[in-house]
């Protein structure tokens, strides 16, 4: 199961995030969840120029690019004149930062690929059967990596391999995981 962060400040300031939504996000760009820690330019792929214009024009406050970068949930305290729905009971404090699994998980799939493309060096000889095909088919990406930089696939180096297949698998599971908690999102 994937653990989504808190979202306490956005429940309570809903019916000012949904007027936001509505007023200066594209009708295509509502989001299904939007945490605390997320900021505008988290939820939104409009340029920022217009994002600025849009805010303009709606709330009649100028806001700048850093002021898009910080929590949403505090961006909309500050269009809405730090004025809050008369239901909020949550203490309006910048929430805690949570250690990313997201990031831990993908270094450690790409480490344990990177690694895993080494050990050939002494045990790609004696791994057969299914679990060396599995494991060949596992470090290709890195192999065929090493071999378009080396130019020659009989002459190539595992440690480039290695590099290679960590970054290729590191941004797959970054990827992967992206999307689960996109998906998560949307059909929460």
């Amino acid at each position: 199961m994937v653990d989504l962060a808190d979202d306490a400040h956005m429940r309570s300031l809903e019916p000012l995030a949904e007027e936001f939504y509505e007023k200066v996000l594209c009708p295509d760009e509502q989001p299904g969840f939007v945490s605390d820690e997320a900021s505008l330019l988290d939820i939104s792929l409009t340029p920022e120029e217009l994002l600025i214009d849009r805010i303009k024009a709606h709330y009649g406050k100028t806001v700048t690019r850093a002021d898009l970068r910080k929590s949403f949930w505090s961006l909309l305290m500050d269009l809405n004149e730090g004025g809050t729905p008369p239901e909020i009971d949550v203490p309006l404090e910048p929430p805690q930062r949570k250690s990313s699994r997201q990031k831990i998980s993908a270094l450690t799939v790409g480490i344990i690929a990177a690694l895993l493309t080494l050990s050939l060096y002494t045990v790609g000889s004696q791994v057969s059967g299914k679990t060396g095909q599995v494991l060949a088919g596992l470090l290709f990406p890195g192999l065929l990596g090493s071999m378009a930089l080396a130019g020659n696939v009989h002459a190539f180096s595992l440690w480039v391999a290695a590099a290679f297949n960590g970054i290729f698998y590191c941004s797959l599971t970054w990827a992967v995981l992206s999307l689960l908690t996109a998906m998560s999102r949307r059909f929460r």
